[in-house]
């Protein structure tokens, strides 16, 4: 039952991150691999707020806003630039990868390389309400469980809008998009605007089971790349499975084997599930018009 304890709590973190990086994929083909940043930014921000006695929703709402602005920088300084020299470039992946490095060292001489206690919000707390055997869940847990399912439906509903099925129509095809008087560039901003809400959000949740500290984005970024690519791109139910994927083996691994192979099995899981699914378990078959 730990393994299970431990899939719940932390499974709907990792498919979030994953979802984070699905809603910025959607209208450029591009992933943004500075979203760790993204993510901790949130989670110090609030843990720094949270220390002034500032109310937690209000520090959750100012590091997500925090997260969704940085977002729309790293669009502007690491991949607008790199796309108007040469639209099928891909030294996104370089200037990315740049940024992240910078915010980390940045956000490092800021708040330190110490992890932050962050306390939970009230009136939630870490004693366990549901137990078996040496593990349980919290009444904090529950809102670990229940809010990746949250942001799955508001994103499958916005999706279903008018502005949902221009984002697509952005990523399928560009040129005929702008024929169609959608604007591309608004549809970015705001899709990277939102992936930045949702993945700060993640890192401020985490925070009270994970700690806020620099390395906590780093860590995020890996399992929610590894998600996305388990589930298949694009698709945010399948973000959230793999989630839940990688949190059980890595529960399993922790409550059965030794702890220190945890990492080796999220990569076993991977290794298994691309052998089988090279695209991911819920990829969409693409269809190429000829």
């Amino acid at each position: 039952m730990d393994a299970v304890f431990y899939m719940l709590v932390y499974g709907g973190l990792y498919g979030m991150v994953a979802m984070s990086f699905n809603v910025m994929y959607q209208p450029t083909n591009i992933f943004n691999f500075a979203q760790g940043s993204v993510v901790v930014i949130g989670a110090l921000l609030a843990s720094t707020l949270l220390a002034g006695h500032v109310p937690w929703l209000v520090a959750l709402l100012a590091g997500m806003l925090a997260g969704g602005i940085l977002a729309m920088v790293i669009d502007l300084v690491a991949i607008k630039p790199v796309l108007h020299r040469d639209a099928a470039s891909h030294s996104w992946l370089i200037t990315t990868l740049a940024v992240s490095l910078i915010l980390d060292d940045l956000m490092g001489k800021i708040w330190g390389g110490e992890a932050r206690l962050v306390p939970y919000p009230e009136p939630f707390s870490a004693t366990f309400v549901v137990r078996s055997g040496g593990g349980g869940l919290s009444s904090y847990s529950f809102v670990l469980i229940i809010v990746p399912f949250l942001v799955l439906g508001i994103l499958t509903w916005i999706y279903r809008t008018r502005m949902g099925r221009a984002v697509k129509a952005v990523a399928e095809e560009r040129p005929g998009a702008l024929l169609r008087g959608i604007d591309p560039v608004s549809l970015t901003r705001a899709s990277w605007f939102l992936g930045g809400l949702i993945g700060s959000a993640a890192g401020i949740l985490a925070s009270p089971v994970m700690f806020a500290s620099v390395t906590l984005g780093p860590m995020l970024l890996i399992k929610g790349f590894m998600c996305v690519a388990i589930g298949g791109v694009g698709s945010n139910k399948g973000a959230l499975v793999a989630g839940y994927i990688i949190a059980l083996a890595e529960g399993v691994m922790a409550a059965r084997v030794n702890t220190a192979l945890v990492p080796a099995a999220t990569f076993a899981v991977l290794l298994v599930v691309l052998l089988i699914r090279p695209r991911g378990i819920f990829a969409e078959r693409e269809v190429k018009r000829v």
